[in-house]
């Protein structure tokens, strides 16, 4: 873990929205709003989030909308409300179970520590730490993934969405560290 002045540093559930393309987060979007067999904690603490930040002109409940009504607006919100997107990427990781059982394995695999189990309840946390493993990156764990599942139909966009949601991390300082040895290479 990121330690700052002895405390852990997180960053917001919503920084996710810098690491995914619009058309993704509405694919992951609709998804979550158009799972029908939500685990019921899972649904109700979408729906409370629904209820409370989305505004769905016509409702005074935003979770009693239709889920094609509902996406415009929750993808509004969910550049700005944490536990938003807490909520609708735990509804996406229990729309992929079998990818995020599989996920856990390779990054246990892979030595990440501090794995929590992986059907935890991730919407707990105040967010996510702000670093991967110094020799990772989402091309390794994608290769990874594929190499142990040559058969499954993942998308690398969904890969590496579950590495981040399963290790409870962004590759954040990872990225700052590249900029910087690009930048003094630059020099």
């Amino acid at each position: 873990m990121i330690k700052k002045d002895k405390q852990l540093a997180f960053l917001p559930f919503h920084a996710v929205n810098q690491y995914m393309l619009a058309e993704y987060k509405r694919d992951v979007v609709q998804t979550a709003l158009s799972a029908s067999d939500l685990p019921r904690p899972v649904r109700a603490n979408l729906d409370k989030w629904l209820n409370k930040v989305v505004k769905v002109p016509g409702f005074r409940k935003g979770a009693k909308a239709p889920a094609r009504i509902q996406i415009k607006p929750t993808l509004d919100a969910f550049e700005k409300n944490p536990d938003l997107v807490s909520a609708v990427l735990s509804a996406w990781g229990e729309t992929r179970a079998d990818l995020r059982e599989q996920m856990y394995e390779i990054l246990k695999t892979r030595e990440w520590e501090e794995l929590l189990p992986a059907n935890a309840n991730r919407t707990k946390l105040p967010g996510f730490f702000p670093s991967w493993p110094e020799e990772e990156d989402y091309d390794a764990i994608i290769a990874a993934y594929r190499e142990a599942h040559p058969d499954a139909d993942a998308s690398d966009y969904d890969i590496s969405l579950m590495a981040v949601w399963v290790s409870m991390r962004l590759p954040f300082e990872n990225m700052n560290r590249l900029e910087e040895d690009n930048a003094s290479v630059e020099e």
